[in-house]
């Protein structure tokens, strides 16, 4: 099984709106945020950059996510 699993990440004091690509051996593939928060969510969540706006080759196939 691949898990495409959102989650809120905390790093350096800024909180974002993740997503988390495991492989059907559980190794983390691909980590990517959301690029930009709309409206109320930016009180919350910080602007990604398009570092994780890619696919992952899985044993599956390749697999791509993102957050709207």
């Amino acid at each position: 099984m691949v898990v495409v699993l959102g989650v809120n990440e905390r790093d350096h004091g800024s909180l974002y709106n993740a997503q988390l690509i495991f492989d059907t051996d559980g190794e983390l593939l691909l980590k990517r945020r959301k690029i930009m928060p709309t409206f109320h969510e930016r009180m919350i969540w910080s602007m990604g950059d398009a570092a994780g706006l890619k696919v992952a080759e899985t044993h599956i196939g390749r697999v791509g996510a993102l957050a709207c």
